[in-house]
């Protein structure tokens, strides 16, 4: 009986994706899964790089480690179905990530953890100013009007509404 196949991004479920520190809940959750399925890696890095973070972490389940970015993405995922494995579902933490590959017929689960509250933890962040011109009424005023602004265009808002 061949094992139906996980696949499973690196950042953000492995690894803090602005670091090389692991994951603990996400290796957890790999370890767990790696005794019903076999498992498929995908990250975005050097595979080199992340074949030596797998070592150092002891997460050695895996079956493979595939490179893939947010370009080629539907076509390896699809390569993989190609190349004979049974996906049974894709775990990322990216929400634009699992949105497109459900709209594509993948069955997907989306990692959250709630350590990507804090914005420090966030990929890409950027301490915010605090000179005291960065306080003024008007620059307050103008992102509550852009926050605003960007909840009244957001899906996920509508949706609520119907």
């Amino acid at each position: 009986m061949s094992l139906a196949t996980v696949v499973m991004f690196v950042e953000g479920v492995l690894q803090r994706p602005d670091g090389v520190q692991a994951l603990d809940a996400g290796v957890r959750l790999y370890r767990a899964l790696v005794t019903s399925y076999n498992i498929v890696l995908v990250t975005e890095q050097d595979r080199d790089k992340v074949k030596h973070f797998l070592l150092r972490n002891a997460i050695n389940g895996h079956i493979d480690v595939v490179t893939l970015s947010g370009d080629n993405l539907a076509r390896g995922m699809n390569g993989l179905r190609r190349d004979g494995y049974i996906l049974d579902f894709v775990i990322s933490p990216s929400l634009a990530v699992t949105s497109t590959l459900y709209h594509l017929g993948f069955e997907v689960l989306t990692y959250t953890s709630p350590k990507y509250t804090r914005p420090d933890w966030r990929p890409g962040y950027q301490p915010p100013d605090r000179s005291e011109d960065a306080h003024t009424f008007e620059r307050l005023q103008a992102r509550i009007d852009h926050e605003q602004e960007e909840q009244a265009a957001d899906a996920r808002m509508k949706e609520v509404e119907k």
